[in-house]
């Protein structure tokens, strides 16, 4: 009676497991990734924004995400929700986490969906300020009229 009690025990506990696996498989297995930034793009244009006017406020900060990692020199690329990416353009280097699909997912797996802004580096060293200034209009003598 009691080895039946304690099968029907650590089944329960191995599904238990299998089932926290599963519903947490991204967490889980999310891939740190550091290295240098080669892209990080809007996907949705402000323009675009402006003129629908329906819009919901992940699509209206969505950006397309892409980091070197400095070990295996592979090019890790995501999608994100994260606002921070809109100024982590202008750094050489960040710290990101990068959530897989599972692979029951059979369209988008292999491939990485929000991409979570860890940490920037070099934003000083690559010139380039975190916030860069809005562009000043050119401004030339005005002649002097009659």
């Amino acid at each position: 009676m009691k080895s039946i009690a304690t099968r029907i025990l650590i089944i329960l506990l191995v599904v238990a497991v299998l089932g926290l696996l599963i519903m947490n498989y991204s967490f889980v297995f999310a891939k740190s990734v550091e290295g240098r930034i080669i892209g990080v793009d809007r996907v949705t244009q402000p323009a675009a924004v402006i003129t629908s006017g329906q819009m919901s406020s992940a699509a209206m900060f969505s950006f397309a995400v892409a980091i070197e990692d400095e070990e295996s020199k592979k090019v890790f690329t995501a999608s994100s929700e994260d606002r921070q990416w809109g100024v982590a353009q202008h750094c050489g280097r960040a710290r990101a986490k990068f959530y897989p699909y599972p692979p029951w997912d059979l369209e988008k797996a292999g491939t990485f969906y929000n991409a979570r802004l860890i940490e920037l580096y070099d934003c000083k060293q690559q010139g380039a300020p975190a916030n860069p200034p809005a562009e000043q209009p050119a401004t030339e003598p005005t002649p002097a009229g009659p």
